[in-house]
């Protein structure tokens, strides 16, 4: 008895399971082809005729013109590169009180100097009857002229990009 069943089944079942995974294979491999489909859409996206070749010139063609625009950006890049340089970029000030009479510390000390310390201090001197301003020259945050101590400390700060 248990040998005709088995006959039965090898005779009948075992077909329909084949089908069976005839089909799930089928269906995996139409799951994959529209997979590469989309892919293959995606890349001849950009042809008009929707060749391979026409696909391939056409991202060159947009790849040589990102590559124009980033040699563009560079060069841009380097000329405000130039440009800073000799911009103020530090600056610092202590403000402070010369005389007795006086209070508020009114007067300062202002260092302007760009990325190599190149720039200018100036310090005011601000009194009851009259204020003087006074202007030096920085060389790579050094001055030929004597400078006092508050003028000494402005330029520190700028040197670190500080303010008093």
């Amino acid at each position: 008895m248990l040998g005709n069943s088995l006959l039965v089944w090898a005779l009948w079942g075992a077909p329909w399971v084949g089908i069976a995974a005839l089909v799930g294979l089928a269906i995996h491999q139409r799951r994959l082809i529209k997979r590469l489909e989309g892919r293959l859409n995606r890349l001849l996206g950009g042809s008009e005729d929707g060749s391979l070749a026409a696909a391939i010139e056409a991202h060159l063609g947009r790849l040589e013109e990102a590559t124009r625009e980033v040699q563009a950006l560079r060069a841009e890049t380097q000329a405000l590169r130039r440009e800073l340089a000799g911009a103020v970029q530090h600056v610092g000030m202590v403000r402070f009180n010369p005389y007795e009479d006086t209070g508020g510390e009114l007067s300062f000390a202002l260092a302007l100097a760009n990325a190599q310390g190149d720039g200018a201090i100036l310090c005011n001197l601000h009194g009851r009857r009259e204020s003087r301003l006074y202007a030096k020259p920085l060389r790579g945050w050094q001055s030929p002229y004597a400078l006092s101590e508050e003028e000494v400390r402005a330029v520190r700060l700028a040197q670190k990009g500080l303010a008093d």
